[in-house]
C-alpha cells in the first residue's frame, strides 16, 4: 500500500457522546465481532507491557493484521456508560497521543471512508441530522462492530439518504397541505 503522509481529521471516527467509535478502515474485512473483539483485547494487554505507544506501535509490521483482519495497533481506548459500548481506537492516532501521529508507514492515515467525505461537503444542517441520525441506531443497540462495518460498506450512507429524502418529501407535503387548506 502507498503511503500517503498527510494526515486528513474525521469528525465521524470518534463519537464517543453517541457511544461510537468507528475502526472500518483499521484492518480488512472485519466479519467475526468475536474474534475482533478477543483479538483488540490482545492488543490492549500488549499495550500494557510498553512504556512509550511508538514502541508498542512499532512491535507490528506496516500494515500488520490480526488473524480477525484488525489492525495489531488497535485497542480499548474507553466504555460509553449510556450506551454500555466499549469505545476503541488507535493510541498512536493524534486524537489519542498528544496530537503526535505515530501511525505514519503503519497505515493510511489520508484514508477516509465515502460517508466522511460526503459529511464533511454537507451544510450544518444536514450535518446534524445526520448525528441524530447515528444517535437514533446508537440508541436501538447498534454498537462499535455494526457502526464500523456499515460506515466501512456504505450502508449508514445509503441508509441516511433514504431518511433524509423521506424528509425532504414529509417537509414539500406539509408545506403542499397548508396551500390547499387554505384556499
Amino acid at each position: 500500500m502507498e503511503q500517503t503522509k498527510e494526515y486528513t481529521k474525521s469528525n465521524l471516527c470518534q463519537l464517543p457522546e453517541l457511544g461510537l467509535s468507528c475502526i472500518g478502515c483499521c484492518g480488512g474485512r472485519l466479519k467475526n465481532k468475536n474474534q475482533v473483539f478477543e483479538d483488540i483485547k490482545k492488543n490492549t494487554l500488549e499495550l500494557g507491557e510498553y512504556s512509550e505507544v511508538s514502541d508498542f506501535i512499532n512491535r507490528a509490521k506496516p500494515n500488520e493484521l490480526r488473524e480477525s483482519g484488525i489492525c495489531k495497533n488497535m485497542t480499548f481506548i474507553g466504555f460509553d456508560k449510556r450506551t454500555g459500548n466499549v469505545l476503541v481506537g488507535c493510541p498512536a492516532h493524534p486524537e489519542f497521543s498528544d496530537a503526535t501521529d505515530d501511525r505514519e508507514n503503519h497505515c493510511d492515515i489520508a484514508h477516509l471512508c465515502k460517508i466522511t467525505q460526503e459529511f464533511e461537503q454537507w451544510d450544518d444542517k444536514k450535518r446534524a441530522v445526520f448525528l441524530k441520525f447515528l444517535k437514533q441506531k446508537s440508541d436501538q443497540d447498534m454498537d462499535w462492530f455494526e457502526y464500523s462495518i456499515k460506515m466501512d460498506n456504505d450502508e449508514l450512507l445509503q441508509d441516511f439518504q433514504k431518511y433524509y429524502e423521506k424528509l425532504d418529501k414529509k417537509r414539500i407535503r406539509s408545506i403542499l397541505n397548508k396551500l390547499v387548506i387554505r384556499k
